[in-house]
Parts: C-alpha cells; structure tokens; sequence
C-alpha cells in the first residue's frame, strides 16, 4: 500500500481463450510418489458468462419480468442507445442492465464475501469487461428478441439441478464459479424463477 508497487500473478487457462490450463490428457500433471494427479475442473468461456449475464439481464428488465425497471437490452432499448453508442450499443445495454440487476441483488444478498452474476470477482469483472468490447452480438440477439426466445435460450443453458427456491440460494464458493457446472447451475436457478413468478438469486460465498 504504501509503495503502491504492483505484483502481476497470471494465472492462464485454456478456456478463457489463453494458454496454460491442463485441459487434454497430455497436459495433465504426472502421478508422483503413487499420488494420482489432480484432475481439473472444465472451465467456462468468458463469452459463456457474458452470454448468461445478456440473457438474465434482458429477461429481468420491466417489458419481461420487471424484475428491475430498465428497457436497454430490448429492440426499443437498442435503437436508442445506439444514437449515443453507434458502434457498442450492446456492450453498454450489457453494462447499464449490469448496474439495474447488481443494485437488486446486493439489496437482497449483500455486499460484503459474496459474489453472484453481476457482481463477480474482481478478476472475472476485468475478464468480462475486456471481452465484452469485442464480443460480437448477432449471434445472440435473435434469443433478445422475446420473453420466450430468452427463456428458451436460458433453458438450453440450464443443466437438470435442483429446481430455484426463492430469494438468496447459495450455490458455492467463489473457487467454483468459473466452472461449466456452476454456470448450468446459475442458469437453472433464473430459469426455474421466471417460469414460476419467483424471484431466486443464486449467490457464492468467498469461502
């Protein structure tokens, strides 16, 4: 703190688009001393992440669930950021319906060793925010389109879980959240709500 000296520790893995995750059968560490070699979790894609972020983001909003009171990831939302951000109107739909659900949330889960969709690691939140700039939004905006095209969308997501409870639902930890299996968990968790008339908030704990 004092010397505001800055220590970079990478930590690279295949799946976030960078070399370095023992990630096929030829990469994985060697048994040592009759010790198996530990096996590595399959990680999501950042792109997967701001994917699920777009579609809860757009399920949530006041023309679909109401959950939170905006209109930037919608036909009509788009075609008026788009006088003001022409060439990144999604990304900043993205990033304004981030701040709506992450107010939501914080409201009901807290702050404070925590972390859910909107608000995650520091680390991740730098991830997102870099891809996000080159994310490319036609391949996902046919699923923006309705309540249902998102549903579905968010359903392909989902994996065959638990089905949401209601308010805060725990999930984990923050060391899980990276993982393939907490984002189908995340996304049955929203998609069980909105097609119920809940409202869950799946959350992790910092440890």
């Amino acid at each position: 703190p004092n010397c505001e000296h800055v220590w970079v520790v990478k930590v690279e893995f295949r799946s976030l688009g960078v070399k370095g995750a023992p990630t096929k059968e030829k990469d994985k560490l060697p048994e040592r001393h009759g010790v198996p070699a530990p096996t590595f979790p399959k990680l999501l894609p950042v792109e997967d992440l701001i994917t699920l972020r777009a579609i809860v983001g757009f399920l949530g909003e006041k023309p679909q669930f109401g959950w939170w009171g905006t209109d930037f990831l919608g036909e009509t939302g788009q075609k008026f950021l788009s006088i003001t951000f022409p060439r990144t109107a999604f990304s900043a739909g993205v990033n304004s319906v981030t701040e709506a659900a992450r107010r939501l949330h914080d409201s009901r889960i807290g702050k404070g060793r925590v972390y859910h969709l909107f608000r995650m690691p520091e680390m991740i939140e730098q991830l997102v925010h870099k891809r996000l700039a080159d994310f490319e939004p036609s391949i996902l905006m046919p699923s923006l389109k309705t309540k249902e095209s998102a549903l579905e969308k968010l359903q392909s997501m989902s994996d065959n879980s638990e089905g949401a409870g209601e308010g805060p639902v725990q999930l984990g930890t923050a060391k899980n959240i990276l993982q393939l299996m907490s984002l189908k968990s995340i996304a049955k968790q929203y998609a069980d709500a909105f097609e119920n008339d809940k409202q869950a908030l799946p959350y992790f704990t910092e440890s």
